[in-house]
């Protein structure tokens, strides 16, 4: 909630400036590339391996990944997912947080694995 003072008052009730708050947001790692370059993986949902299309960077929403209310996680915790996957991660009701948060982590496990195996993420020293 935005305070005519230029606060906003957070959900434990604190309040933190509204430059706090983009502070916040352009300290998370971003990377187009690295987002553009998830679509060439087939969908890392376990079991899936779609490559239909919708591919695409699915971010990490757990709050230890820097996510926040209106702010994406680091870019590079993302998992590789079609269209349908991402949507059941982000707002489906099939599996409980938890299994989320797990079915994301091996997800996102094998995007990374896939990305150095490809040769499409390499490091040079």
């Amino acid at each position: 909630m935005y305070l005519a003072s230029g606060l906003s008052r957070s959900t434990t009730g604190r309040q933190v400036s509204i430059c706090e708050l983009l502070v916040e947001a352009e300290l998370n790692y971003r990377n187009k590339r690295l987002l553009e370059v998830c679509r060439q993986l087939p969908c890392q949902f376990p079991g899936c391996g779609k490559e239909d299309g919708t591919v695409v960077a699915c971010h990490s929403n757990q709050i230890r990944d820097a996510k926040g209310t209106g702010i994406k996680a680091h870019d590079y915790r993302i998992a590789a997912m079609c269209h349908q996957h991402h949507m059941e991660i982000d707002q489906g009701s099939q599996y409980n947080k938890a299994q989320r948060w797990a079915i994301w982590e091996e997800a996102h496990r094998n995007s990374i694995g896939a990305l150095f195996e490809r040769g499409i993420i390499d490091v040079k020293l």
